[in-house]
């Protein structure tokens, strides 16, 4: 598909693209990442940050960061996307589980996640960092790497959003009007979370609450790894902030 064709179709009609979106080779993907850290990273230098106050840089403690900052922030936030949230959120959904065996489950990936914290020592932390998020790739790619291919595909395609809505963002920072502001935003998280449940739906037929459900864990893992990355000190501190305030 064509970028500009794909954007129309995603949110004309969702299913159509659903479907046309499992034939597309990497090429098309990459291009959609590409646009997206390109155009989200371009509003994100350009704004000066200063409304609303409370989300300001200078009240996340974000110092003039460099442009590889930027960059290194949004490949980051990508790598905890594509080795842990999906592919926890693929485990889930291909067994199906009940909500019992589900937690039990997903409280072992926390768990293991977590075991960095116990030792307390900060090599362990780039360790857990690296090797963890590698195996759950290969152990998606072995056992269920059908759930996961169009998870990860269904996540990229979200990247539209960010395509859409970045500079109507933008434009709500600028212009400090908090009306415009809240509602872009407010739009943009719906439009997210929408298309998001539409797009697992429309492949796997499992219901909304366990979709939700389903999701939760993979973002608290996510979060753990986040603090790790933190914790091991691989990158600056304006990188850590950058990738929390995006």
């Amino acid at each position: 598909m064509r970028i500009l064709y794909s954007i129309k179709l995603f949110f004309k009609d969702n299913k159509k693209y659903s479907e046309m979106m499992q034939a597309e080779k990497i090429a098309f993907f990459i291009k959609i990442i590409i646009l997206s850290v390109v155009i989200k990273n371009l509003f994100l230098i350009i704004s000066p940050h200063t409304f609303p106050e409370e989300l300001s840089f200078e009240k996340a403690g974000i110092t003039s960061p460099t442009l590889l900052e930027y960059i290194l922030s949004s490949i980051i936030s990508l790598y905890l996307s594509f080795l842990i949230y999906i592919p926890i959120l693929s485990f889930n959904i291909k067994n199906e589980f009940s909500f019992i065996k589900m937690f039990l489950t997903n409280i072992i990936f926390t768990i293991l996640a977590a075991i960095p914290f116990m030792i307390k020592i900060k090599a362990v932390y780039s360790i857990f960092f690296i090797i963890l998020p590698l195996l759950f790739l290969i152990f998606s790619l072995k056992i269920f790497r059908k759930e996961y291919l169009y998870l990860l595909k269904t996540s990229i395609s979200l990247h539209i959003i960010t395509i859409v809505f970045s500079p109507f963002i933008y434009l709500g920072e600028v212009s400090e009007n908090e009306i415009i502001y809240i509602i872009t935003n407010l739009i943009s998280s719906l439009a997210y979370l929408i298309y998001y449940i539409k797009m697992i739906k429309s492949r796997f037929d499992i219901s909304i609450p366990k979709i939700i459900i389903y999701s939760i864990f993979p973002l608290i893992v996510s979060f753990i790894f986040g603090l790790l990355l933190a914790k091991a000190d691989l990158f600056s501190s304006n990188t850590i902030k950058l990738i929390l305030y995006q």
